[in-house]
C-alpha cells in the first residue's frame, strides 16, 4: 500500500512539474505574426475568429482559404518563414487567407463561453460560412481556392455536402481522413474521458512535451510527424506554436469515429462519407504512406469513388518518387515540400482559376468602400507575444475611446476592382507604417 502511495506521489509530482514547465515554456515561445493584415471575423453566434491575410503588396490575386487541422492553427501553413506554403503561393500572386478556427488561442468567444467549449459542428456551420463570406466581400471574388490539412480537408468535404461546391475553384486536401477505415487509431476510453474533463491540463502537457521530444528525438505520438523529414528551417519554436488548444468535443468526436462510429456532423444529420457522392469540385488529394489517420488502401478506394472526373491524387512516398515516406503532420513543411507539395498545388490552382464578381461595391459617390481598421487598443486583442513590437509605445497608450479609421481609395480609378469591400462582421488591422 505504501508503495502505491509513493508511486502515486511521484507520478503526481512529475505531472505537476511538467504542467508548470508547460506554462513557462509557453511564455518563452511567443507568437510572431508575419503579416500586418489581421482580421477579426464575427460569426452568427458571436465568436470572433482571427483571419490572417498574406499577399504581395496590395495585389488582388485569386483568394486561397487555408484551413488547419485539429489541435493546430494557421501556422501550419506559414512556417518556416520564406519557405512556407503561404510564401510560395504569395510569390505566385495568390491572395492567401489563413483562418484560426474557434477554440484557437487567438479566437474570442462570446460572453458566457470559453475557448474549450468550441464544437466540431460549429466549424462547419458557423466559422467557415462567416470566413468565406468575408473573403468574398473583401476580394470581390465569388469563387476561391481551398487548401485543407487533416481536419481542414475533411471540413472541405463536409462543406461541399452542406453548402455545395459552386463557390469553390481548385480544392486541395492533405492527409484528410474520411472515417478511419483501415487504420489502427484508437484511444482507450479512460484517456478520452480524462481528456474531456481536463483539456487545459492535456493541452499544457502536449505543449510541454514538444521541446523535450524534439530535443531528444522522441516519438510524438499525439503529433504524428517524421522529424527527419522536416524542413531544415523548422525549429522547436515553430512546432510549439503550430500546436494549439486541444478541444474536447473535437477530439472526442474524432475518437468516436476512430472506434467505428459513422462520420457524421450537424447533430447526425450530415453523413460526410455519403455526401462524397455529390462532391464534384476539382480536387487534388495528398496522402502519405506513414499517415496513421488515412490508410493508402482506403485512400485509393475513396479517390476512385469520387464522382468528379477532375481529380488527382499524389502519394508522398518513396515508391512514388519522393525523397521520404511522409507522415501526417509535416506535409506542408517537409524538407522537399517545395518540389513535392507546393509545386503540384500551384499547378492545380492555376488549372482551376477563381473568378471575380461581375459587379463592384462602391458608395453613392462611386468610391471604393473600405473596411474599418482595428484601433491600436483593439490590436492588442488580436496580436500576441512579440507581435506587440509592431506597435509604438504611443499607440499602445492610445485611450480605448479612439475610433477606428476608415481606409478608402482616393478615386474610383485607382483599381479596376475593389480591394476591400465593406463587411460589418469584420475588422482589420493595418500596419502602423501603412
Amino acid at each position: 500500500m505504501l508503495g502505491v502511495w509513493i508511486a502515486s506521489g511521484v507520478i503526481g509530482g512529475l505531472l505537476l512539474i511538467t504542467f508548470v514547465y508547460g506554462l513557462a515554456i509557453r511564455s518563452m515561445y511567443r507568437e510572431k505574426l508575419r503579416t500586418d493584415e489581421v482580421y477579426l471575423v464575427s460569426t452568427q453566434d458571436e465568436w470572433k475568429l482571427r483571419v490572417c491575410r498574406y499577399r504581395r503588396g496590395r495585389t488582388l490575386g485569386e483568394p486561397v482559404l487555408l484551413c488547419h487541422g485539429a489541435g493546430a492553427n494557421h501556422h501550419n501553413f506559414s512556417f518556416p518563414g520564406n519557405d512556407s506554403l503561404i510564401d510560395f503561393l504569395v510569390a505566385k500572386g495568390y491572395d492567401c487567407w489563413a483562418v484560426d478556427l474557434r477554440g484557437c488561442r487567438s479566437s474570442q468567444p462570446p460572453d458566457g463561453k470559453k475557448r474549450f467549449d468550441a464544437k466540431l459542428d460549429d466549424y462547419l456551420l458557423q466559422d467557415l460560412p462567416a470566413v468565406i463570406e468575408h473573403i468574398r466581400r473583401v476580394t470581390g471574388y465569388h469563387t476561391m481556392h481551398w487548401i485543407g490539412h487533416s481536419l481542414g480537408g475533411l471540413l472541405l468535404y463536409a462543406y461541399a455536402r452542406e453548402f455545395g461546391v459552386r463557390g469553390l475553384a481548385g480544392c486541395v486536401t492533405l492527409g484528410a481522413p474520411i472515417g478511419f477505415d483501415g487504420t489502427h487509431v484508437a484511444a482507450p476510453d479512460f484517456l478520452v474521458r480524462f481528456f474531456a474533463r481536463h483539456p487545459r491540463f492535456v493541452t499544457a502537457l502536449a505543449h510541454a512535451y514538444v521541446p523535450i521530444g524534439r530535443t531528444l528525438h522522441l516519438p510524438l505520438g499525439f503529433f504524428p510527424i517524421s522529424l527527419r523529414n522536416l524542413h531544415p528551417n523548422i525549429t522547436t519554436e515553430h512546432l510549439f506554436l503550430m500546436l494549439d488548444n486541444l478541444l474536447p468535443d473535437v477530439f472526442v468526436t474524432l475518437a468516436d469515429w476512430a472506434r467505428g462510429k459513422k462520420c457524421v456532423m450537424k447533430g447526425g444529420a450530415l453523413d460526410v462519407k455519403a455526401g462524397l457522392a455529390a462532391l464534384r469540385a476539382p480536387l487534388l488529394v495528398f496522402l502519405a504512406p506513414r499517415d496513421p489517420f488515412v490508410s493508402l488502401e482506403y485512400g485509393w478506394r475513396f479517390f476512385d469513388a469520387l464522382p468528379t472526373r477532375d481529380k488527382q491524387m499524389i502519394v508522398l512516398g518513396k515508391d512514388h518518387g519522393c525523397i521520404e515516406d511522409y507522415n501526417h503532420v509535416e506535409m506542408p513543411f517537409s524538407r522537399a515540400a517545395r518540389q513535392e507539395v507546393f509545386m503540384p498545388i500551384a499547378a492545380w490552382l492555376a488549372a482551376h482559376p477563381a473568378h471575380r464578381l461581375a459587379t463592384e461595391r462602391r458608395d453613392a459617390n462611386g468610391r471604393l468602400v473600405g473596411v474599418a481598421a482595428l484601433a491600436p487598443h483593439e490590436r492588442l486583442g488580436v496580436l500576441s507575444g512579440s507581435s506587440f513590437e509592431r506597435l509604438t509605445q504611443r499607440e499602445q497608450d492610445t485611450p480605448t475611446t479612439d475610433a477606428p479609421r476608415l481606409e478608402q481609395a482616393e478615386t474610383p480609378s485607382e483599381m479596376d476592382t475593389p480591394d476591400e469591400a465593406a463587411d460589418p462582421a469584420a475588422t482589420r488591422e493595418s500596419s502602423p507604417d501603412a
